[in-house]
């Protein structure tokens, strides 16, 4: 069983794909290997894509937490489902001391 990102856009119809999220202008395509060595891509929106991207797997290789721009999806990876999602806004507000930002983060889930 493995889960990786993938650094390139997969060839569409290679694999079985699946989409999570709403809109898709950025995203990061993840590649799954199930404990029956089926492999399947997911794509995952990514609004921010130089915050976080990282792929995180249970110890029974059951779910993946897949984090896509700041945006966390826990998926269930034998049914290829997503199980959760959590998701935030981000606001910039500058605190006027030498170009420094502070972030505000708002969690949905």
């Amino acid at each position: 069983m493995s889960v990786k990102i993938l650094t390139n856009t997969p060839t569409s119809g290679e694999f079985p794909e699946f989409y999570f999220g709403e809109h898709f202008r950025q995203t990061l395509w993840v590649e799954f290997v199930d404990n029956e060595y089926e492999k399947w891509i997911s794509c995952f929106q990514c609004d921010y894509p130089n915050v976080l991207n990282e792929v995180l797997v249970d110890k029974e290789n059951k779910s993946a937490f897949i984090v896509s721009g700041g945006v966390g999806y826990l998926i269930d990876i034998k049914n290829r489902e997503l199980k959760s999602m959590v998701s935030y806004k981000m606001k910039y507000v500058s605190d006027n001391k030498k170009n420094r930002y502070k972030i505000r983060v708002k969690i949905f889930g």
